[in-house]
Order: structure tokens, then sequence, then C-alpha cells
């Protein structure tokens, strides 16, 4: 039997089981949910985002029920067997957590919510509907794939905000790569299928160290550039052109840990930040932009 998330055996949100304050149950859950889906989808997270505030009451229903108000009984039982519980036999089955089995769900239709304006995506998302076990099936199925190729640290952290009791850390602006996922080793250490290598990386780091050692792929934004916006806006319009062109999609490089000025070569945390989320990521709508990672 898999670990019970929490939302089987919570806390309450003002004191966690050691007796220390914590944060409201599942609160963790919807934030790395919304992570989860800017790293698969992410023209379709923001285009949700922009609606979020009518959509978080819906998307936390969802996660609590295991899908139970968008799947008929005979679909939502099928997702109760594969997801909680060991099937009979020796063979030990993949399961994937519900945070999973939502952004599938949304993938499939990513198309039709993305051409819908914003007021019509709360009815949309509740019109979403499993109607056979097949359908249950295949959605796990879709889902426990996805799950092989997400970044380790992402994964883990997905797992830790489903499961634990203790309070998690709230989601950085992006998922984190290590360097190996980068250039295309395989997920959780060398097995199943192996992530993308089709990635430019915006290397954030001082002139000397991006002198030292850097990837094939790089377009450098040291920090005294990086300050400038004329600086950030034509790296944006130059990695737009490549990514259009060749089907790229985008990491970010700093030092070392990117919620630290030493781990941003002095930068700002929030600049970092910025450079993710507004001179990037919004000018590459449509393509999966990956993380800050720890450098080599």
């Amino acid at each position: 039997m898999p670990p019970f998330p929490r939302r089987l055996r919570p806390a309450p949100s003002s004191q966690g089981p050691i007796h220390l304050p914590t944060q409201p149950p599942n609160e963790a859950i919807v934030q790395y949910f919304w992570l989860l889906l800017r790293y698969l989808h992410p023209a379709l997270a923001l285009h949700l985002e922009s609606a979020s505030g009518a959509l978080s009451l819906r998307i936390s229903r969802a996660l609590l029920s295991l899908l139970g108000n968008h799947a008929d009984a005979r679909a939502h039982l099928r997702l109760i067997e594969l997801s909680l519980f060991c099937l009979t036999g020796s063979v030990a089955q993949p399961r994937a957590h519900t945070p999973m089995l939502l952004a599938t769900l949304l993938g499939w239709h990513a198309d039709a919510l993305n051409s819908m304006p914003v007021d019509a995506l709360p009815a949309a998302f509740t019109q979403l509907r499993l109607t056979t076990p097949l359908d249950a099936q295949r959605l796990h199925n879709e889902a426990v794939a996805a799950h092989a190729v997400l970044p380790r640290g992402l994964a883990s952290s997905l797992a830790e905000a489903w499961s634990a009791t203790q309070p998690v850390p709230p989601p950085y602006a992006c998922a984190w790569l290590d360097p190996d996922e980068l250039v295309g080793e395989s997920a959780g250490g060398g097995a199943g299928p192996s992530h993308p290598t089709r990635r430019w990386v915006v290397d954030l780091r001082p002139p000397a160290e991006f002198a030292r050692a850097r990837f094939a792929l790089t377009r450098h934004l040291p920090p005294s550039e990086a300050r400038k916006p004329e600086a950030r806006e034509a790296a944006r319009a130059e990695l737009r052109e490549m990514c259009d062109e060749g089907g790229f999609s985008i990491a970010i490089l700093t030092a070392a840990d990117p919620t630290n000025e030493k781990g941003c070569s002095g930068m700002s945390p929030l600049l970092v930040r910025c450079v993710h989320t507004y001179s990037l990521a919004r000018s590459l709508h449509g393509h999966r932009r990956d993380p800050h990672m720890r450098s080599l």
C-alpha cells in the first residue's frame, strides 16, 4: 500500500504533527500542481493562471477527490484502484498521484482550453470528464509515463507535497534541473526515458566562470548585462527566434542556489526570477521553460 496522501490524514492548519505552525492543508499540493503544469504545458498554464482565482477552488476539489468531480462512478473507481492500491499479483504496479493525473487530463484538452476566453475557463474546467474505466486507465498510463521523465527535483517535491505530513517549502518560480538532466541523461539515475536535449541555456554566471566551462548551446547573459532591460530584451528576441525555428526550450543557469545572492553571482534573486518570468517565459509562450539549474 503506498503512503496515504495528506488529504486522508490531515493535520490542523495551525499546528503540525510536532506542534509547530504549518501551512493550511493541501496548499502545497496546489502550489506544486501549478509548477508541474508550467513544466508540462507552459502555454496552458499561463492561460489558466490568468483565471486562477476562479479556478483555484475547482482545482483544489479535483485534487482532493482524486478527480471525483471529473469522472463517472466506474471511471473513478478505476482511478482509485490504480492510484491508491496495489493490484493483485507479484509485480508492483507504477502509480500516478492526483496532480499528475489532473495535469495529464488538462493536457488532453489543451488546444480547446487555450482557445477559450478567460471567463469561460472555470465552466470548461468543470465539464472535463472521464466516462469509462478505459478512459481512466489511459489517463493513468499517460500520467505514469509523464512522471517518469520529470526532473528529479520536481518529482520528489511533488511526492513530498502529496504525501508528507510535515510542511514543505513553497516551490520556486520554475522546476530545477541537474546538469546531467540538461544534457539528456535518463531521469532517476539512469533508468527510464531520457529528457529532451534540444535546449538553449541562458547562462547568468560571471564571464570568468563562463570561460572555464559552459554548455554547448548557450546564450551568455552575465550579471552586468542581466541588470539592463535592453540587454534582457535583446536576449529574449534572439532566443525567441531560435526557439521558434528549431523547436528548442530554455534552461537558465546560475552559479548555485538561485534563492540567494551568492548563488546568483551577486545579482538579486528577485532579478533572476524576473529574467525567467518576464524576459523569457512570457516571450517564449508555448515553449517549455526549464529551470534555474545548479552549476556543474
